[in-house]
């Protein structure tokens, strides 16, 4: 059986904790990559936050809902994009990045994590042993490993 620890990458890109969302945009910017796990300073995951949710921050309309007089009044939020970046940018991380994040064991099994990655439909996850980051696997890397299986076990059978 192969495991999460045989194909996981291991030099992951995290984020303390602490930091502000600007330091996140700036170090996905960087490196060119969409999401990391937020760690404290014991390497325990304590949040994931990506691209996506930064989208999400900046691309809601939460209405305003005004009680008068037992009367209720909705108004549209009509923040300019603009502002909430502003706000965003100055946001600690951790206040928009997902807090129950979907970790992995380094000692499960590649076909638990395909499960898990395809049912929680998500593109990576943080891979633990004895709760401390040790590592990150994606979509990606199951599909390449699935692949170069495949091709190996076609080449046997068609020799």
């Amino acid at each position: 059986m192969i495991k999460v620890k045989d194909i996981m990458e291991e030099n992951v890109y995290t984020c303390h904790e602490n930091v502000n969302v600007k330091e996140v945009m700036e170090y996905l910017y960087e490196k060119g990559i969409g999401g990391v796990p937020l760690v404290d300073g014991d390497l325990k995951v304590v949040g994931f936050i990506s691209d996506g949710d930064i989208m999400k921050y900046v691309s809601k309309h939460k209405p305003i809902i005004f009680d008068y007089c037992d009367i209720s009044v909705t108004v549209i939020d009509n923040t300019s994009f603009e502002d909430k970046v502003q706000d965003l940018m100055e946001m600690k991380a951790a206040e928009i990045a997902t807090k129950d994040v979907v970790c992995m064991d380094s000692e499960d099994s590649v076909d638990e994590a395909a499960q898990v990655l395809s049912v929680q439909k998500i593109k990576k996850v943080p891979v633990v042993s004895n709760g401390t980051l040790v590592g990150v696997v994606s979509r990606s890397m199951i599909i390449r490993h699935i692949m170069q299986n495949m091709i190996t076990v076609y080449d046997e059978i068609a020799d």
